[in-house]
């Protein structure tokens, strides 16, 4: 029998609205630098003379590159830190939860998301989260790290993990730079499992082990 009260759901609602926004956010965002996009190309391919026009190019090139690249990389960069670190906190509090309606001695070893979800996987099972969900968050684990200590630099000698995310997604890659470059996609895909793996731990903390 679940041991859910209204606040419970009341949070819940509230924390799944927070990713919502969080993705409209995104949205709006991306529209921005694409129009801003456009209408600077749309300024340069108004110019007749082929002599101004190179002129045009040559004088608004970091910012071309700044609509095209830079914004949005950093955009999704702070878009996927910051979903990872609102499921840290939220698996934090259902660990807290958890460890303590259901009586459960184990701790985990250190205070981090991952931690947390390899929590519950061993103490309430393997199927505690849709395989595809955890599969999905294991690359975001990585890719947040990759982000947060590196600036999206990858080594391809030192960082195999993040190689075979590359090999087996099209939706990440690399730029010339060896930086990380994330589809829009990717970022949308990643508040969804997200918000799957917060109501997971809502049911698994507040249901009859």
């Amino acid at each position: 029998m679940a041991r859910l009260s209204g606040w419970d759901e009341i949070m819940l609602f509230i924390n799944i609205d927070y990713l919502k926004e969080l993705e409209e956010f995104f949205e709006e965002v991306e529209k921005l630098w694409l129009k801003k996009f456009s209408q600077l190309e749309s300024e340069g391919t108004s110019i007749i003379e082929e002599e101004d026009q190179i002129a045009f190019y040559d004088f608004h090139q970091d910012r071309f590159q700044m609509l095209r690249e830079t914004f949005p990389r950093v955009t999704k960069y702070n878009l996927l830190v910051t979903a990872y670190s609102f499921l840290e906190k939220n698996s934090h509090n259902y660990y807290l939860k958890a460890k303590k309606i259901h009586k459960i001695e184990d701790s985990v070893r250190n205070d981090y998301c991952y931690e947390h979800i390899m929590w519950f996987r061993r103490n309430f099972g393997k199927n505690s989260f849709q395989k595809i969900d955890f599969e999905k968050f294991q690359e975001i684990n990585q890719l947040r790290n990759r982000i947060a200590h590196s600036h999206g630099k990858v080594n391809r000698t030192v960082h195999k993990g993040i190689i075979r995310i590359l090999e087996k997604t099209e939706e990440i890659s690399l730029n010339s730079y060896e930086e990380i470059e994330i589809s829009s996609e990717y970022i949308k895909d990643t508040l969804k499992v997200v918000s799957n793996l917060i109501h997971s731990m809502h049911y698994i903390t507040h249901s009859e082990k």
